[in-house]
């Protein structure tokens, strides 16, 4: 790995680990992971690998304290002993409710969203420190929104470059599609996709993680995990070799694409069919140089390629290795400056990082094994052409931490956690096959039939069939906890994501969910519509937790307001949330903690309905799933 330009980057914190702590690039790490050693037999595991019953059972063949006769098994032992650690005291075991395996992007968003809520929740990463090179680059509105749920957003602003959109050129270098960001007002409150550094996330969720309580275990790896009951057991290996034991009520497997803990669960990848190898640089400009304003896709059959206008000077090309062309050789410079060189003045930039990955399209085939879930790049893996890799994972931890969270308080029953696939699965399964589509555009190497794709693209561009708004690409939710017909079908809007408007809140302007974090909502239009519910319809919303407002504009009339005790009003500066109202038809809407739309009513009864609804959705073991693929999502 190249060496960091520091002059350049004086932004990211300290704390960040130097290049000689960098994990290997995707093409070297076939045998490893961030919990090495699960799924290879360990001559410490009684039961001959990953072990089969919960630690402190006794089931080996041979007691171990039983003189063995064999001296060359003596020797074996002894060695075995010497080098490996103790297994540990089974009294000793740590209980937490929440452990998390992995501390990048995602498993920080998690413990952040889950730490400093009552429960106990502990971390473990293999790597000492932050790596301190950029992977993912991209992100969107409802990543920030969760970001700042996470407590982190209105930090990390500041240091991104709102997103420009993306144009897409042909063989002849002019535009063949043309993707745009949507301008303000932004239906989320936050531009709708932005360009970030990675480490610079990293450091700022890790600084929150810590300030929330959750317990932190760097350079610990893990050895194995085995299901106790409900409960899954972790040995933790640390840096002085000696081995901890945890038990947790959940653990969250957040350890890559090469999880071994996935792997152990014998969990294998339905493959989507891309496989492709890809050049990615990152580079800071030194000067100014001949480059596009906005994200490009050269599809070009001589050399196809991305170039990405990260914050501040950073640069990120992604370059498509052509056949016959070794990997190994951009191990070199030299190589990667002559690539290059077909994208940008290479005299104008200083090479940050360089590394070769082989861009897949994977997703897990179950996401849960009891108490334990996959989540981000273990449950997952996609091409970058979306700029959705990193974003799916964060979503993951998003709607996972709500649905424990309401488990653990008492608000829902244990079942709501099997909606967490249910949900996920086929939202990822889109985005994956969205980002093989682009990638297969964008990587076409046969030279007619890129002169063929350019042409019906343009053709398609022409008579208005290729959607150009960037986050209207994102799927919503088409099955688990949302409202459904007689039919057992999602109801219109159900699965959408909620809009976040801008609240006047005395002489300040605050985001709506930070005037009203983490909660169910239930939100209407008009006061009247609330006067009317009944006493179980209360009811049932109390046990959620849910708070129960009005959101009025400052451009509706001025009027007096009757509404019930408890019955917050709440005052938008603008008009997103009544257009938004007004374009569904709804006089109601009920949201869940993830923002994500529960239902929408039209009327009192269809709001009592609604809500009972929400009430056996809490309650009651999730429905037969429906539907195939994800619906389009548009908000705004």
């Amino acid at each position: 790995m190249r060496a960091m330009r520091c002059s350049s980057i004086s932004a990211i914190p300290t704390a960040i680990a130097s290049s000689s702590t960098a994990p290997p690039t995707r093409r070297w790490t076939a045998s490893s992971s961030r919990c090495a050693g699960i799924g290879r037999p360990q001559p410490w595991s009684r039961n001959g690998g990953f072990p089969r019953s919960a630690p402190g059972s006794t089931t080996p063949r041979r007691s171990p304290d039983r003189p063995c006769r064999s001296p060359i098994r003596r020797r074996t032992r002894s060695l075995w002993r010497s080098i490996l650690p103790p297994s540990p005291d089974p009294a000793a075991t740590v209980d937490v409710d929440v452990l998390i395996c992995g501390y990048g992007p995602v498993g920080a968003v998690a413990a952040a969203l889950l730490a400093g809520r009552g429960l106990s929740v502990a971390v473990a990463e293999r790597a000492a420190a932050i790596y301190d090179k950029p992977r993912a680059i991209t992100g969107d509105h409802e990543i920030m929104r969760i970001l700042q749920a996470a407590g982190v957003a209105d930090e990390l602003a500041p240091l991104c470059r709102a997103h420009r959109g993306t144009d897409y050129l042909g063989v002849d270098g002019e535009p063949i599609m043309t993707i745009d960001i949507a301008p303000p007002p932004y239906p989320l409150s936050w531009p709708t996709a932005f360009h970030f550094i990675q480490p610079e996330l990293e450091a700022l969720l890790r600084e929150k993680v810590r300030s929330r309580g959750a317990e932190v275990l760097l350079s610990h790896e893990v050895a194995s995990v085995v299901r106790d009951g409900d409960a899954a057991i972790a040995d933790l290996v640390g840096p002085d070799g000696v081995t901890k034991r945890y038990r947790a009520r959940y653990l969250l497997a957040c350890d890559g694409a090469n999880s071994a803990i996935r792997k152990s669960l014998g969990i294998g990848y339905e493959d989507l069919a891309f496989d492709q190898w890809w050049l990615v640089v990152d580079a800071w400009l030194l000067r100014e140089t001949a480059m596009p304003a906005r994200s490009t896709q050269y599809c070009r059959p001589s050399r196809p390629g991305t170039a990405v206008i990260g914050p501040r000077d950073l640069r990120r090309w992604e370059i498509k290795l052509l056949p016959g062309e070794d990997p190994d050789r951009f191990r070199d410079d030299a190589a990667v400056r002559e690539v290059l060189a077909t994208f940008v003045d290479v005299d104008a930039v200083d090479l940050w990082r360089s590394a070769v990955y082989r861009f897949h399209a994977l997703v897990a085939e179950r996401w849960r094994d009891g108490p334990i879930f996959l989540m981000g790049d273990s449950a997952h893996q996609m091409p970058p052409f979306m700029g959705q890799g990193m974003c799916a994972g964060v979503r993951d931890a998003a709607n996972l931490a709500w649905k424990i969270l309401a488990v653990e308080e008492g608000r829902a029953g244990a079942a709501l956690l099997d909606t967490y696939e249910l949900e996920r699965k086929p939202h990822v399964k889109r985005l994956v096959g969205l980002s093989k589509e682009r990638g297969l555009i964008i990587g076409e190497l046969d030279e007619q039939a890129a002169i063929a794709r350019d042409a019906r693209l343009r053709e398609e561009g022409a008579r208005g069939a290729i959607e150009r708004v960037r986050h209207r690409y994102i799927p919503g939710l088409i099955d688990g906890a949302i409202a459904r017909d007689a039919s057992g079908a999602p109801m219109p809007g159900a699965g959408s994501l909620f809009v976040q408007p801008d609240l006047q809140v005395g002489i300040a302007t605050r985001r709506l969910d930070d005037v009203v974090p983490g909660a169910f909502l239930l939100i209407a239009r008009e006061p009247e519509t609330l006067t009317g519910l009944s006493a179980a319809a209360r009811a049932t919303l109390a046990a959620s937790g849910s708070t129960i407002a009005v959101l009025r504009s400052v451009l509706d009339r001025p009027r007096a307001l009757p509404v019930g005790d408890g019955d917050q009003v709440l005052v938008e500066t603008g008009d997103v949330f009544r257009a938004w109202m007004e374009e569904a038809a709804a006089t109601a809407v009920l949201v869940r903690p993830d923002r994500y739309v529960f239902g929408f009513a039209n009327d009192d009864s269809s709001l009592e309905a609604l809500i009972g609804g929400f009430g056996a959705t809490l309650a009651a073991a999730p429905p037969v799933s429906v539907g195939t693929q994800a619906p389009l999502q548009r908000v705004g």
